[in-house]
């Protein structure tokens, strides 16, 4: 097959890493894969990154579109030329934006009726936050009525979306899934006392660990705020930070100012990650917003590491509560807190750990997502009425 998938920018974000992880195993398994951007990635370290890690041969392609707006015919019109050329299969709009513009082209492409692509979209969002977003939504909506497939990635989510109207003419839910072989609990094993004694962490330290970018979403402060509570309950408590974004100076400010920053560590973006997940005793995300099914977790639980969730998007599909670690109520931090000290027991961590691996390997694995993906799109080639091409092995 051939696919096309638009993006809004490849920035670090969890909808663009699920997008490019997913078309580099497309890729790998013979299937030709071009990846369409509407703007250039504010930081591309992490693409480059990316890129330069593949160790399959067939190339990725990838365009950007410069587009400057919410609907920007300039836009449009690139992306309708780059369809003529290269002739896909499936379309998939990642998030409602390139929804917009890649419906747009499809129909200004005049493909004939055997020529047209599917058109699918893949949605990571859960809620609307701001009027942007809100007036965003009122345009993809019935856009995503025309769509051949929405695929959600969380069943709370797909329920929420579809109460409020939004659904394609077939609907999918297709969980997130972890590249077992980078995160998984032989790689901590590998790298925990180094990365801890790189850190100047001490062996009884308690180290709770966020991987989330530095917004204001992720609420950071959170984190710091229950580390303090700990330390005074006389618990070793550390926060072990790894993430960039723009809340970085006013999380480091608010850590100063709760006399906290001794026990806060702040290691920017990663591109071994999984080296720092190896140093948590605890995964935590203390989210308000945005958090449909989160990478983060699911790689910190791979490796072995019990998670700490607000109740956001699908952390209870994930999640079992007491039994993979816990999901407490969004913005409560005394319940984050009493949850932590649970924790603490080092018997608990290492079982609910052990579950938390099992429960990513049996269900939340990269190959088993991809085999999802890969046979949604072979029906879709077929639905659409094209000859479907066949991947070389």
């Amino acid at each position: 097959m051939r696919l096309m998938f638009v993006a809004s920018a490849l920035d670090c974000g969890g909808a663009e890493r699920h997008t490019l992880e997913l078309a580099s195993a497309l890729s790998a398994r013979g299937h030709s894969c071009d990846l369409v951007a509407m703007q250039p990635a504010r930081d591309d370290s992490w693409l480059r990154s990316f890129m330069s890690a593949r160790t399959d041969e067939r190339a990725l392609s990838l365009v950007t579109l410069d587009a400057r707006h919410q609907l920007d015919r300039h836009a449009v019109h690139r992306l309708r030329t780059e369809l003529r050329q290269r002739q896909p299969h499936v379309v998939t709009a990642v998030n409602g934006y390139p929804l917009i513009h890649a419906a747009r082209a499809v129909r200004a492409a005049g493909f004939a009726a055997t020529q047209r692509p599917a058109l699918a979209l893949a949605f990571h969002s859960t809620r609307l936050a701001g009027v942007k977003e809100l007036l965003q939504h009122a345009l993809v909506t019935p856009l995503a009525w025309s769509c051949d497939q929405v695929i959600f990635v969380s069943e709370f989510q797909s329920r929420r979306w579809q109460q409020r109207g939004l659904r394609g003419r077939r609907n999918a839910v297709i969980h997130n899934g972890i590249i077992l072989e980078r995160f998984g609990p032989n790689v901590r094993a590998q790298w925990r006392a180094v990365t801890r004694a790189t850190l100047g962490f001490h062996d009884d330290d308690y180290v709770l660990g966020c991987c989330a970018q530095l917004r204001p979403e992720k609420n950071h402060a959170q984190l710091i705020d229950a580390v303090i509570a700990l330390r005074r309950a006389g618990i070793a408590a550390r926060a072990l930070i790894v993430g960039e974004g723009p809340r970085r100076l006013a999380i480091e400010r608010y850590a100063q100012a709760n006399d906290a920053s001794a026990w806060v560590s702040l290691v920017g973006h990663q591109d071994q990650v999984e080296r720092y997940i190896a140093a948590f005793d605890v995964g935590v995300l203390c989210s308000v917003a945005h958090e449909t099914f989160s990478l983060a977790a699911l790689e910190q639980m791979s490796m072995g590491i019990p998670a700490v969730l607000s109740d956001q998007g699908g952390a209870r599909e994930m999640v079992r509560d007491g039994v993979h670690g816990y999901v407490y109520p969004t913005g409560d931090t005394p319940a984050l807190v009493q949850a932590l000290r649970r924790l603490h027991s080092p018997d608990l961590r290492a079982r609910m750990g052990a579950q938390a691996a099992e429960q990513v390997a049996t269900r939340f694995g990269h190959a088993r997502m991809v085999d999802r993906y890969e046979a949604l799109f072979e029906t879709l080639a077929g639905s659409a009425g094209r000859p479907r091409m066949v991947a070389t092995k």
